[in-house]
């Protein structure tokens, strides 16, 4: 046996001494563990994945600028359309529309009454009725009305009636101190069919007891 190798026999090895002495290195290389081959490799940790903070950025600014860009094309539409003078028609269409409908709904809400609305009251006769010539008119017809009957129909060629003057047939059918709506209306034609032109006058009349006694 090498001295050397007596010497270190129970002693720890170094790496020194196994350098010096090949006895004291294969004792050293017999002296390892054994690797053990079946094992499994640790496993490999990963760094988490780092944050892509340039790219979120440079998305949120292509997102403003889409939205910046979007507005500004539907506000000019809205000023092109504005400005269009056919959609500058259709209002006024739609205005001059509604204005016809409104005139419509107010003439049809009151029924047209048979003889024009007088600017004040008519003033109440009890003497002859009078009224303006008509140079087309062969004779007149005075309709006499009381409430929502036709009482009597008078025919003349003058423009006027004098109530004392009637016939006591058509004086009964009137009474004393009522009042009656009268009209005038000038006959154009007679033959073949009646012709009447428009309204001449119209009034109120109230005889007195003397113009209807008989």
């Amino acid at each position: 046996m090498n001295p050397v190798s007596a010497t270190f026999a129970d002693e720890p090895l170094s790496p020194e001494l196994a350098l010096v002495d090949p006895e004291l290195a294969a004792r050293a290389r017999a002296a390892l563990p054994i690797p053990i081959l079946d094992a499994e490799p640790p496993a490999r940790i990963e760094a988490p994945p780092k944050r892509r903070s340039g790219s979120r950025l440079l998305r949120g600014a292509m997102l403003l600028v889409l939205l910046a860009s979007l507005t500004l094309n539907v506000d000019l539409l809205v000023e092109r359309r504005q400005n269009s003078p056919q959609q500058a028609a259709i209002p006024a269409a739609r205005v001059g529309a509604v204005s016809a409908a409104v005139a419509v709904k107010k003439a049809g809400a009151r029924q047209p009454l048979p003889f024009p609305a007088p600017a004040k009251p008519p003033k109440v006769m009890r003497g002859p009725l009078r009224w303006a010539r008509s140079a087309a008119a062969i004779r007149y017809d005075i309709v006499i009305w009381r409430g929502h009957r036709r009482v009597l129909d008078i025919w003349t060629t003058r423009p006027r009636v004098d109530l004392a003057a009637l016939p006591c047939t058509e004086r009964r059918r009137l009474q004393a101190g009522r009042r009656y709506l009268w009209f005038v209306y000038p006959m154009l034609r007679q033959k073949p069919t009646a012709r009447f032109g428009k309204l001449l006058r119209f009034g109120v009349v109230q005889p007195t007891r003397k113009a209807l006694s008989c």
